[in-house]
């Protein structure tokens, strides 16, 4: 049995990288990624989930880290990438249907010992993706909430920018230093 895993938990609205940074992450790291929940339940029900589905979504995506980065400890595995924090379920429920009650458990999951929340800047170009996205006006929303809710909760978060590859610099820069 290996050491805890660090786990980097990704957070930002829609289009802003958080995909593609993990998969640069999980190659250069060699590490596993916890996928989005919330897409596999819109390809299985063919529809956005509902204001009393968050919870489960969210308590889903928490599991999956949570099997992730037990994995990986198991099998000497140094990093486990959530591609996003099961706390971007709450930030959309509060967004969509002016729901706050999934925030104080997010708050929580931000605040784990041995994790690296990282927060993806919208300075990438909006890129349409079908009917998954929302749009650059909701994009900039994630944005703000995002800001007030690590400020108010004094919540540590590394802000990327920039390219795939700059943003992926910035973190291997910011884990040298948990070391």
């Amino acid at each position: 049995m290996g050491r805890q895993p660090i786990l980097i938990a990704l957070m930002g609205g829609e289009c802003t990288g958080k995909s593609s940074l993990a998969q640069a992450l999980a190659e250069q790291f060699d590490a596993i990624v916890v996928d989005e929940y919330l897409r596999t339940f819109v390809q299985q029900h063919h529809r956005a989930p509902r204001q009393d589905e968050q919870a489960q979504i969210m308590a889903r995506q928490s599991e999956d880290e949570q099997r992730s980065c037990e994995q990986a400890r198991t099998q000497g595995i140094g990093v486990v990438i959530s591609d996003p924090s099961p706390a971007m379920t709450a930030i959309y429920s509060q967004l969509y249907f002016g729901d706050d009650s999934l925030l104080p458990s997010a708050v929580d999951q931000l605040h784990r010992p041995g994790s690296l929340t990282v927060w993806c800047d919208d300075d990438l170009p909006w890129t349409p993706d079908g009917n998954q996205r929302d749009g650059i006006d909701f994009r900039q929303a994630a944005h703000r909430f995002i800001a007030q809710l690590l400020e108010s909760h004094e919540l540590p978060a590394l802000l990327v920018s920039g390219s795939i590859e700059q943003r992926a610099a910035q973190i291997v820069e910011s884990l040298a230093t948990l070391d």
